[in-house]
């Protein structure tokens, strides 16, 4: 999936998207795991699905992307032996990772027993989140199995590698550019393009994207973050 999302952005880049500037196109959701509205107020870790005493302590426990939404495991969930998934607190105070490690840390060891070994699996940001939790746990006593999934730089250097792209400017670039397609018509996406690539700074590009985003995109700004 990251993999076509980044040919995606390198298309974008190239003007291959100018016949969809029409504008009759609006993708109204930032991320397409992004869920409702109402699902980003979360104050508090959400654990899906909730455990209840007779199914006893959980066994293996998921940690989502950059999203943060636990239902992107949900299904999975479903066909693993006492799994569940964490959802990330989305109440602005878990803005770095050392902090939603700290909200995350005590929920999850409530979820687990040290009579028996846990699996741990975190997926791209999760891996971060998921590492510190392990370790949090081993201090403890606690032992079992970390596995991560997309969380090496390797994979994104031999994505730059395939697309005979090294600039910093060109990623920072794509990467805004890619974000506002998903929240902003297309349309307008296609005006902003030229600006955006004028951009010099990673902070002129990022608040020219804020704007753009506080203009059109068809979502609250406190659920934005803006």
């Amino acid at each position: 999936l990251r993999s076509v999302m980044l040919k995606e952005m390198h298309e974008k880049k190239s003007g291959l998207c100018q016949n969809s500037a029409n504008g009759d196109l609006e993708i109204e959701m930032i991320f397409k795991l992004s869920e409702e509205e109402l699902d980003s107020k979360i104050s508090s870790v959400r654990v899906v699905p909730e455990l209840d005493k007779i199914s006893g302590p959980a066994k293996i426990v998921l940690f989502p992307g950059i999203e943060g939404f636990a239902t992107v495991f949900e299904n999975l969930t479903k066909v693993l032996g006492r799994a569940v998934a964490l959802q990330y607190p989305a109440d602005g105070r878990t803005t770095t990772v050392s902090k939603i490690v700290k909200s995350l840390a005590p929920v999850v060891e409530k979820l687990l027993t040290k009579d028996e070994p846990f699996t741990i699996v975190g997926y791209s940001f999760g891996v971060l989140i998921a590492a510190e939790i392990v370790n949090i746990l081993e201090s403890k006593g606690y032992a079992g199995t970390l596995i991560c999934i997309d969380g090496a730089p390797l994979f994104s250097k031999t994505i730059m590698k395939n697309l005979n792209e090294e600039s910093e400017l060109f990623v920072q670039n794509s990467l805004i550019y890619q974000l506002l397609s998903c929240c902003i018509p297309l349309g307008e996406l296609a005006k902003n393009k030229v600006d955006i690539f004028k951009c010099q700074t990673w902070e002129e590009r990022v608040n020219l994207a804020i704007e753009s985003v506080k203009k059109n995109a068809p979502l609250k700004a406190d659920y934005l973050g803006l």
